[in-house]
Parts: C-alpha cells; structure tokens; sequence
C-alpha cells in the first residue's frame, strides 16, 4: 500500500528535533509524500527549506483564517511572490478558509482574505485547501461564485448533502483521523456513503491523532489507520480505498 497524505503540517515545531525518524516511519508505513500547508508567513521559507531536503514534500502556502486579523497589508502580495518563486514545487494555494469560532477574526476579514486567495488560486491556476469551522455552509455559496475553483475542504465533519454539493463543485471532502472515533458517528455515516472518488486522505499531524492514539502526536504513518477505517465503513479493501484516494490525490496535486 502505497498513499499520499493530502493534509499534515511537517514544517510544525513538534517535528523539528525528529522529523527525519517521522518520515522513515511514515515510509515504512506505506505513507510516501504529503501534501504540506502553511499558514502564516514565519513558515513559508522553513517549508522551502524542507523541500531542498526531503523528497516526497508537496507544498501549499496559504494565509489561515485563525491569523486573518494579524496580517499586514502587503502580505498578499508577498504570498503571491513566494507562490510565483516557488511554482514548481507548489501544489495549491492554502490553507485558507472561514472559522467562526470565538476569538478569530471577524467575518469580513476573513471573507476578505479568502476571497483574494480565490483570486492566487486562479493566476497560478491551482486547487484550494480550504478550512471551514462552523462556516461550511458560508465557504460553499463562496465557491458557488466561483465554478473555476477546485480543490478539497479538509478536515471534512459535514452532512451528506454538504458533501453532495462540495461534490458538484470539483472539490474532494478531505477525511481524516476523526472517523477512527466512535464518538464521531455522523461523520462516519457520511463516509459510508461517500463514493470513493469524492475522497482524499489525511493525517492532519501533528495534531488530530487517531484514536488508537488519543493524546499523543499525530504523525503521517497513522494514515494506513484512517483508509483502513474508510474501506470498514464502505465494505471493501484497505487497497482498494488505497488505490481510488491516491487517484484522487494525483488528479488534484499533480
């Protein structure tokens, strides 16, 4: 079995003082690259750096809804500089999205945002990796403005008929470790459903771990567990699931 994390944080500072021995369990466990997000400007040249280091990386830089208040005004076009200097090992634009929890940012800045990192999307012509925390329905009528879009929500916790729609518009819903948890039982009722071309895979390590592991460090070997969960939920093979994500990954990404 062969995979593609499409959502782990590798440049995070949990993994400085062992990302090496990270990657080689990642790699005995069958997980060969991943797909790499920044957030914040402080972590866009650590992720270039790791390119020139380790094979297998795929970037995204992006502007996260959770820093949205703090940026300066020039830093979209310094984002739009280092996607254009960096463009051949970049895969998407992200993470970016809408989070309404308390204490982000207020609507209309993150909507601001989000909306000129709409716009990279399209110069460079790459996908979105779009974060939505109790925003789902707000991210989707964005994105029904603009059909040129693709990309996937990662982290995907929605309803069926969220997915459908995410579905119609090109963009994958990004399952994670949360349907390893019996408490998540929606969303894995809506994993059962979902067909296999509509899903991609991640980790989100370090954080979101399995529940196997609850209360450790995620890493991106435990991807084998969440297909092995999806191909449970669905009846099928752990390879088969294996097979339809990694499709979905390379038609996204590369």
């Amino acid at each position: 079995m062969h995979l593609i994390d499409s959502h782990c944080h590798l440049a995070d500072s949990r993994f400085d003082e062992d990302l090496a021995t990270v990657l080689v369990r990642s790699r005995q466990a069958g997980v060969t690259q991943w797909v790499v997000p920044v957030a914040q400007q402080c972590e866009w040249e650590k992720l270039a750096d790791l390119l020139r280091r380790e094979a297998g990386i795929l970037a995204a830089y992006g502007i996260h809804p959770w820093y949205a208040g703090s940026f300066e005004p020039d830093t979209l076009e310094r984002l739009s500089l280092h996607i254009k200097a960096h463009r051949k090992q970049t895969v998407a634009v992200g993470e970016c999205g809408l989070d309404f929890s308390a204490g982000k940012a207020d609507v209309r800045t993150q909507l601001c945002w989000l909306r000129a990192q709409f716009d990279l999307a399209e110069q460079y012509q790459l996908p979105l990796i779009l974060h939505a925390h109790k925003s789902l329905d707000i991210l989707l009528a964005e994105l029904k403005n603009r059909p040129s879009l693709r990309g996937v929500v990662h982290g995907f916790s929605g309803s069926q008929q969220q997915a459908e729609r995410l579905m119609e518009m090109n963009f994958y819903c990004g399952i994670g470790t949360g349907v390893t948890w019996p408490n998540r039982q929606r969303l894995r009722d809506v994993v059962a459903q979902l067909p296999l071309s509509a899903i991609l895979v991640e980790s989100d390590a370090p954080d979101q771990p399995v529940f196997a592991m609850r209360g450790l460090r995620n890493e991106p070997a435990a991807l084998v567990s969440v297909v092995e969960e999806v191909a449970r939920l669905q009846g099928v093979s752990a390879d088969e699931v294996a097979i339809a994500v990694n499709a979905n990954a390379k038609e996204l990404f590369q």
